[in-house]
């Protein structure tokens, strides 16, 4: 009889343990996800797609149109717990397989104030991992906002030239080429252009400057327009190539791409009231 009733305390105390334990690891995960919440904070954050390592002789920034096709805005990433990670809030995709995304992430600020993304410090500069429904995707990081960013958009006209290019080169663009991204917005236009043969400057044997024909090669002035971003007083295509005169801007038009070295700014156009 004596037996029985020190087992039964026995098994009694165990039981409180497993119970004292059950209640303790409930406490301690309660507060890990009430510590987790209330330390979250929502950012806005902004960029490009980069290139998928299967495809290494691609362009750094590059989504194939099979990624888009899936990506979709509201697409959320998910954790295991069913909650969202980030959400898709707006997307831009232009031909040349460019893709930029506006994603409302999660993170969690530690006490340093450094912002975290799964546990992985999260800046300007980053890598972005998103797991989608339906895809997978890294984007860089270009802004970190608190609120939906706002954009001043500009057109500016562009004298553009070319010097010594194959003939087929000048044939390749025809004028009146738009490039338009996926919501009908005009990134860029071809407005004219002038062929001429090919000019050479040297110098003869006594150091004058002459000039001589290639009739074989050809010149090009080309007037383009573009659609930029402005920031902090500069201008920006396809949010990464800066435009000023005296640089090149690379343009990826549907029927093959050049590269424009910009001879002076012709003309601009603020056109953010109207997008």
């Amino acid at each position: 009889m004596m037996k029985k009733i020190i087992k039964r305390l026995k098994n009694s105390r165990l039981i409180q343990l497993l119970l004292a334990c059950l209640v303790l690891l409930i406490f301690t995960l309660f507060y890990f996800f009430y510590n987790q919440f209330r330390q979250a904070q929502y950012l806005y954050v902004f960029g490009p797609v980069l290139k998928n390592i299967n495809y290494p002789d691609t362009p750094y920034y590059y989504a194939p149109y099979w990624v888009n096709d899936v990506i979709r805005v509201n697409d959320r990433d998910l954790s295991p717990f069913g909650s969202a990670n980030a959400v898709i809030v707006d997307k831009e995709f232009v031909p040349g397989n460019y893709l930029t995304l506006l994603v409302k992430v999660r993170t969690i600020k530690d006490r340093s104030g450094h912002f975290l993304f799964r546990n992985k410090p999260l800046a300007v500069g980053s890598v972005l991992e998103l797991r989608f429904p339906k895809t997978n995707v890294n984007m860089i990081v270009l802004s970190m906002e608190n609120k939906t960013p706002i954009y001043k958009y500009k057109i500016l006209v562009l004298d553009t030239i070319f010097k010594e290019i194959d003939p087929w080169r000048t044939e390749m663009v025809p004028e009146g080429s738009l490039i338009k991204n996926n919501k009908g917005m005009t990134i860029a236009k071809f407005i004219s252009k002038k062929i001429s043969l090919a000019e050479l400057s040297g110098q003869n044997d006594r150091g004058q400057r002459v000039v001589t024909i290639d009739p074989l090669k050809r010149d090009m002035d080309v007037r383009i327009e573009i659609l930029v971003k402005e920031i902090d007083g500069e201008y920006y295509f396809q949010d990464l190539s800066k435009v000023k005169a005296n640089q090149s801007v690379f343009i990826p038009w549907n029927e093959g791409d050049l590269n424009h070295f910009i001879r002076s700014i012709v003309e601009v156009k603020d056109v953010s009231n109207k997008l």
